[in-house]
């Protein structure tokens, strides 16, 4: 995240924030509400960037019903822990399960999860004072929720319009954006290049599908961090809980889970240890407490997309903190808090490499599709204006390269085709640029209409590969081409480096070894 977003949501937070004070006081929860605000505030604003008015405007409207909901689950979770956590479980494994139903099911996901995650870090219910009925504060929960969702759209609709004076116009959501926004591994991509989506039978063989997987996955997670959390570390269990969310969510494949939970245990267990010696040098009750998770929630967000451990570490730290702000802090909870931090992170990756496992592999095959395709209709849209096929295939692009890192550190230790692949299809992210730039001029030249013909066969050669249905007699597009005149020259060379890369590609997916690795 760049510092102008992260500078964005920060402004959202502090908005959100100072609108909770007042309702805090009037309902004595002792600060807990504020730091609910910024945690719905920073939560909502990201998972909402990009998003039309109208997405934003449902959510402004769902979040406060959600948050009543949780809060009802946070109640739960102290008073009958049983029910309360078959109902987070629920809740939570129900939000991975309904993006199967395409972007409104990722978005109703979205909008449970935020209030049912926010709970666990800031459990309100336990600020209120025992005696005291529990729904003023649940209403206000909703109130302060509604807030929330609201700066944060506020705050991002303004940053937004100013952008959009420096930046080309957004493109418009396609087959391609869609899919990428439905989770890891979405429907059949088509286009008009390349034939059929290469993945069409890929997704009918995997059952149950993805999604249902994950949501298994997380729920058989959750369920062992309640247990282990209350057997190992009782009173301490939300550490547990948490570590586990943290490392399976956004599960794009085992490969993927491994890495967050080595990335997240790191920065969990690093900010654990920081945040609990730090606040010894708060009082319960202190108010630079929770200036302190403010700033800490900010900057663990400013630095998520560095790596997941920054974010780990942010969040595991401001709720030790938190802890510390209602009276529970001291070395001698560190340990409890570091072996549920260990428990659920091992709990989450067992869960995703061995109950119905998503293979890396398999996730990879369908964002190469998607990118693949995103790339045939740049190529189809040089004749006339390919600016919306581009910014979709530089979306996918992005899309594939969250798969990486897992993998090119798994190349450091032996040979790994599916990061070569990888970088293959970024090596043509340059030549691309190149020619969408001089989209006219390609086309008004019959050699390099020839040779932009050729790298498009090539990639439907590439594509139906992926699908399993390789074409024998079919070769990759040559790396060198015919000889150009001085002014076509960086164009004839960027064919000849896409066909290049392209055959690359189609040697690595070629490979049946690939359908079980990772």
């Amino acid at each position: 995240m760049r510092i102008k977003s992260a500078v964005v949501l920060l402004g959202g937070a502090l908005g959100a924030f100072a609108s909770a004070l007042p309702i805090d006081a009037a309902v004595g929860t002792h600060g807990a509400l504020p730091v609910l605000a910024v945690v719905l505030a920073l939560s909502f604003g990201r998972a909402e960037r990009g998003a039309d008015l109208r997405r934003r405007l449902v959510g402004i409207a769902a979040v406060p019903v959600v948050a009543v909901v949780a809060g009802a689950v946070g109640a739960l979770l102290r008073v009958v822990p049983v029910v309360g956590a078959a109902l987070f479980v629920g809740g939570l494994a129900g939000a991975v399960w309904l993006r199967r139903y395409g972007p409104r099911g990722a978005l109703a996901g979205r909008l449970l999860t935020l209030p049912l995650v926010a709970m666990i870090v800031v459990p309100v219910p336990l600020a209120v004072p025992p005696g005291r009925p529990l729904w003023p504060t649940a209403l206000a929960a909703a109130a302060v929720a509604l807030l929330a969702a609201a700066w944060a759209t506020a705050t991002s609709l303004a940053a937004d319009r100013l952008a959009e004076r420096r930046r080309r116009p957004p493109a418009p959501a396609t087959a391609v954006g869609a899919s990428l926004a439905t989770g890891p591994i979405a429907g059949p991509a088509t286009g008009p290049t390349g034939g059929a989506g290469p993945a069409r039978g890929r997704r009918s063989e995997m059952r149950p599908i993805p999604s249902t997987r994950m949501a298994i996955q997380l729920a058989v997670a959750l369920v062992g961090a309640f247990v282990l959390g209350r057997v190992l570390t009782p009173g301490h269990g939300t550490w547990a809980v948490l570590t586990a969310f943290l490392v399976s969510s956004g599960n794009r494949g085992r490969g993927d889970v491994v890495w967050k939970g080595i990335l997240r245990l790191g920065g969990a267990a690093g900010g654990t240890i920081l945040a609990t010696l730090l606040s010894q040098a708060f009082s319960p009750g202190d108010p630079l407490a929770i200036a302190a998770i403010f700033a800490l929630l900010g900057v663990a967000a400013w630095l998520r997309d560095y790596s997941y451990a920054y974010w780990a570490a942010g969040v595991t730290g401001a709720l030790a903190i938190l802890y510390a702000y209602y009276g529970e802090s001291g070395p001698e909870v560190l340990a409890a808090r570091l072996i549920g931090i260990l428990a659920g992170a091992l709990l989450a990756i067992g869960a995703a490499w061995f109950v119905l496992p998503v293979r890396t592999s398999a996730v990879a095959r369908r964002r190469t599709a998607d990118a693949l395709a995103a790339l045939g209709e740049t190529m189809a849209a040089l004749r006339s204006d390919p600016r919306t096929p581009h910014a979709n295939w530089e979306e996918a692009l992005d899309g594939l390269n969250a798969l990486a890192p897992p993998l090119r550190a798994l190349r450091t230790l032996r040979p790994t085709p599916l990061a070569d692949a990888i970088d293959a299809l970024n090596a043509c992210r340059e030549p691309v640029r190149t020619l969408v730039d001089a989209a006219g001029d390609v086309y008004d030249r019959a050699p390099l209409r020839r040779e932009v013909g050729a790298v498009r066969s090539s990639i439907g050669g590439v594509r139906r590969t992926l699908a399993g249905r390789p074409d024998p007699d079919a070769a990759p597009t040559p790396p060198g081409g015919p000889s150009h005149p001085v002014e076509t020259l960086e164009l004839g060379a960027a064919l000849a480096a896409l066909g290049a890369h392209l055959g690359t590609i189609r040697a690595v997916w070629s490979q049946g070894s690939l359908r079980r690795a990772l």
